[in-house]
This record gives C-alpha cells, structure tokens and sequence, in this order.
C-alpha cells in the first residue's frame, strides 16, 4: 500500500497565520482579509445548491481598507500604469568603499539603535546630527567623516557629499530611478530641489550645548528668519519669533497624485499629507533641526515647475507655517527616541574608535542598517602601497631563480 507521511506544521504562538511564507508566494499579491471576517468570506471558494440563495451575503467587499484595488476595470490608463508593481529599486552606495578600509564592529541595524544604552565632547552641525535622528526613515544612501582627536569627536561631510543635497521622494512608495540620463531622476530631482531650498531661504547661525550623559553635544544650529510683531506696546517689545524656512518641489503632478497648481488652495493639508508620505526623511531632518535650534515657527513653501518638462525655471504657488513641536507629533517624531539614536551612534563611535584618526559613518544603499569604517591615513597608505610593491618585485626574483638540484 502506498504510504502517507505527515507534513510538518508549524505553530504560530504569537500571532495568527502562518509562520513563514513558502518562496513560491513571496512577493505575490493577496486577498486583503481581518481575523474577524466570517469564514465563508474568507475560505468559500465554491457554493452548494443550498446555499444559492445566500449569494448576495457576502458582497459587502468595500468595507476592509485595500479593497478596492482588487475591483479593477481596464480603462484609459497611462501606458506606465500597473496594477500591482513589484519593481525593486536599488541604489548605488554614496562613497566607494575601498578594499583597505577596515570595518569597525558590526553592521548597526536601525531597529536596534533605540536599544543602545559615553564620555566626551562632540562637535556637529545641527544637519548631521538630524540626519541621525531621522536615520531610520532614510532610503538614500549617505555618509560623514568622523574625526577622532583624543576625547573629542568631530562630525563633518566629504566634499560633494550626498548629504549637501536636498532629497525629493526619499520615502515614496513609487521610488525614484537612479538613472542620469532622466529629467525625473534621482540626481536630477536632489540638484533641482538644492537649488530651489536654497533659493527660499537664508540662514544665520546659533551655537547651542547638549549634555548626553557624560558627552556634551556641541552644535551650529540653523536659523532663517524672525518674525517681528507689527502691533505697538508691549508686543513690540517682544523677542521676535525665529523662523526655520524649508521648501517643497512639485516636479511631476502625475506622480505625487495631487495638482498643487488647482488643488493647494483647497486641499493643503492632502498636499502636505502627501509630501510627508513621499518625504518622510527630509522633513523628520527638517523639523529636528528646528527642534535643536529652538526655532518658533516652520514656514513651508510649495514650488512647482514653470514647465513639467523644464527643470529651470520654477513658480512659488503658497506657504503655509506649522510649530515644530506640533509638527514633530503629527509625524510621529519623538525627540526622546532620535537623542537616544544620537547617543546611541556617538557611543558606538567612542567604543570602536581605539586610535586617533579619519572614520567614515556610512548608511547602506539598500539595507536599512550603518557601518563605520576606518579609512588609512596617508602615512598607513603609503606604507602599504610601498610594501606591496616590495612583494611585487620580489615575486619575479623568486620565479627566475634557479632550483637547487636535491643531493643524493
């Protein structure tokens, strides 16, 4: 008789489902369904001749969030539409990392950061240490020198740096191609949204001291503007308020979903929704900054091009001012967890760094995790560029060399 083997079952103790998916389903798109669906909602994939009269019980599909995408109809769509996109987007690492540089550590996963349980002095501007703090909601790849000198540390940016420009569509759920021969691409779109930033706003400078435990946290923290009050008396004689200006740029209507040019006067809080969906990165860095700098009010700008198909030429269609206390909590910002993501880093930083010398912070270009690196210093480089061409000549030597007959 033929035999019959059990299959293994695993158990799901904590959740419920299955435990892990089979390889020939991952990335295969599923009927969304809650645990407290009806089961014949759920699994009632044929009806008997008795229950024919029950057919419109179970056609309240609408009611689950997801729903309606699994109710298409074909119309006219854009040539690029896909029902369901599966397309990964991978990225180029912002540094070339060099077969010399020697890894400190492990690689620091961004889930464990706020995990970490320090001792010194650390010096930063307040854009990379925002960076840090909003280093879990990054997509883009970047990098900074840290620069170690006895007990003190010193966080800086390499000359052309991806941190010197203004990401566009970080978070997006449709991703950015890294693709230089686009008017949309990944470096197109950080050049033009630089140049638009930089064309909104100008800055001063306040230095400001943090103490991390037993680390004190130096910073140039950015400020934009003041804002006086216009009104006589003692308001007039009011501290004016300080102003953090930061801009957004509208490339492609299309591809953010929503028309600045016709929907921003009535539907500005669906556009600044949708900018913080498609860059959550930028303006968790955006309102930490403001946060350091102790600034009272963020002024937004909304910046679309003149042309779709020109990138040079750009309109400013409104502005809008939040608080960056209440800005921070409508994106779920808390500056408990980003200081403790900073501490986090800079004791990571003292603990592995044993010597004086160049280090390089770099984040992953498609893992959501850090590596530091320590990079030779042009003496180490030269020594062992001199030794290996040492061994290289030493190679051809040793080949023509006779062999010594052995002796009987």
């Amino acid at each position: 008789m033929p035999g019959f083997k059990l299959p293994a079952i695993d158990q799901n103790d904590e959740d419920w489902g299955p435990t892990t998916v089979p390889e020939a389903f991952r990335d295969v798109p599923f009927m969304p369904y809650s645990k407290g669906d009806r089961l014949g909602r759920i699994a009632d994939f044929s009806q008997q001749a008795s229950q024919r009269g029950y057919q419109g019980r179970y056609r309240d599909r609408e009611i689950l969030p997801g729903m309606a995408v699994f109710n298409f109809e074909k119309g006219e769509e854009d040539e690029a539409f896909e029902l369901v996109d599966t397309r990964v987007v991978t990225y180029s690492s912002s540094v070339d990392i060099r077969p010399e540089w020697r890894v400190l550590g492990d690689a620091v996963p961004f889930t464990s950061l706020h995990k970490m349980s320090s001792r010194g002095h650390v010096f930063a501007t307040d854009e990379l240490v925002a960076t840090l703090m909003a280093s879990p909601r990054s997509v883009y790849p970047w990098d900074m020198v840290v620069t170690r000198r006895g007990d003190l540390l010193f966080l800086d940016k390499r000359p052309g740096s991806s941190l010197d420009y203004v990401t566009n569509g970080e978070t997006s759920p449709d991703p950015i191609p890294e693709d230089r021969k686009l008017l949309d691409g990944l470096q197109q779109l950080s050049a033009e949204a630089t140049a638009v930033h930089a064309a909104f706003r100008a800055q001063a400078y306040r230095y400001r001291r943090w103490a991390l435990g037993d680390i004190d946290l130096v910073v140039r923290c950015g400020v934009d503007g003041a804002l006086g009050s216009t009104e006589g008396g003692a308001a007039a004689a009011a501290a004016p308020a300080l102003l953090a200006v930061h801009a957004f740029n509208e490339f492609d209507p299309k591809w953010s979903g929503i028309d600045w040019r016709s929907k921003l006067e009535n539907q500005r809080g669906a556009a600044l929704a949708t900018e913080l969906k498609n860059n959550a990165a930028k303006v968790a860095k955006w309102t930490a900054a403001a946060l350091m700098a102790g600034v009272d009010v963020i002024k937004l700008g909304y910046v679309t091009r003149a042309s779709p198909k020109s990138s040079e030429a750009h309109l400013l269609l409104g502005t809008q001012s939040v608080k960056p206390a209440d800005f921070a909590a409508q994106m779920n910002l808390s500056m408990d967890n980003a200081w403790g993501i900073v501490r986090a880093l800079l004791e990571l930083c003292y603990d592995t760094m044993e010597e004086d010398g160049t280090y390089l912070l770099v984040r992953d270009p498609n893992k959501p995790q850090l590596r530091l690196y320590a990079v030779p210093t042009e003496a180490s480089r030269a020594k062992a560029e001199a030794k290996k061409e040492a061994a290289e000549a030493e190679a051809p030597e040793a080949a023509a060399a006779p062999e010594t007959p052995e002796e009987e």
